[in-house]
């Protein structure tokens, strides 16, 4: 029996430089229940890349290639095979349905690429993720999932993953330091908090002095951030003692409001925080799930009882 995936995937063409963005690209189009074929995830080990990549282009429901500044400085690279492999599949597809999805990031320009007929790839229409990022993956969904792309005018809720932590024994800390002491320390945590997140892709929504709410649109970026801010507070020392931090995580609807997401989804991320022991970061089950994609080290936590919620909720830890 083949041991390929059989449901038509959509197959991303992309450098290594630009993982952050096609983290966020992937995530986005798995929340619409859409497979996605990339080498890091796909490839076996031991596995001849350049069949493997064959055979995911000419199985592939569509082929996104991710043009940014990185590739239009590079003189040679893998992404190159890719194209050419998708040049000779395009030439033998119908005309009048969309399979080539040209995609611009940040610094990037679609090629003078011949694809024959005395057309290039710049004859294809691509969408401009660097312009406008939530409008792009809509003219992106239109094609390949119309029915999960946003109707205009219509209310629908996209989805967002929400960050929280909390410093352990915050008010131990601030009896083994005088008023100024203890506040510049929390200030100095509280920036970093806010500056991880934003490295992230993250946007702040809620901040306490020993604590920070976030949201993300990136499921990937923001488990990181959330091993960031582990790794830092671990290293912070007050009275050479090491700080601890918990870190709660919940996948939740987002909406175009001022509260900005869910708040079933927000109660749910406190809980999963509380829940967290110091140095833990705790997350639902398709955070974990999605960690082990990435073959990040990650244990199953078990069917946890979280605070005014009726049912348990399956948890995960993430390790690294």
């Amino acid at each position: 029996m083949s041991m390929h995936r059989q449901e038509p995937h959509v197959f991303i063409s992309y450098l290594r430089e630009d993982r952050e963005d096609i983290d966020r690209i992937c995530d986005a189009l798995k929340r619409k229940d859409i497979q996605v074929w990339i080498d890091r995830e796909k490839i076996l080990p031991g596995e001849r890349w350049q069949i493997a990549i064959r055979r995911a282009i000419e199985e592939g429901a569509y082929f996104l290639a991710c043009f940014s500044d990185a590739y239009a400085k590079r003189e040679t690279s893998y992404m190159n095979v890719e194209l050419a492999i998708a040049v000779e599949q395009l030439a033998l597809r119908p005309t009048d349905r969309a399979w080539f999805i040209p995609i611009v990031l940040k610094g990037g320009r679609v090629p003078d690429r011949p694809i024959g007929g005395g057309e290039t790839l710049r004859d294809v229409q691509w969408v401009d993720l660097a312009e406008d990022w939530e409008e792009g993956l809509r003219r992106i969904l239109t094609v390949l999932r119309p029915e999960a792309a946003h109707r205009k005018g219509a209310v629908e809720p996209e989805y967002a993953v929400i960050l929280m932590t909390d410093i352990v024994g915050s008010s131990r800390i601030s009896q083994g330091l005088d008023q100024d002491g203890f506040h510049r320390t929390i200030v100095d945590i509280s920036l970093s908090l806010m500056e991880s997140a934003a490295e992230h892709g993250g946007r702040q929504v809620a901040s306490s002095g020993d604590g920070m709410v976030a949201t993300f649109d990136s499921g990937t970026m923001a488990l990181r951030c959330a091993l960031a801010i582990n790794r830092f507070v671990g290293s912070y020392k007050v009275n050479e003692e090491p700080l601890k931090i918990r870190i709660g995580l919940a996948e939740g609807k987002t909406f175009d409001t001022d509260k900005g997401f869910e708040q079933d989804a927000h109660h749910v991320a406190a809980r999963i925080c509380s829940a967290a022991g110091p140095g833990e970061i705790f997350c639902t089950e398709s955070l974990g799930r999605l960690a082990a994609s990435q073959n990040w080290e990650y244990r199953d936590r078990g069917w946890v009882s979280l605070k005014g919620f009726a049912e348990p909720t399956h948890i995960y830890e993430i390790i690294s």
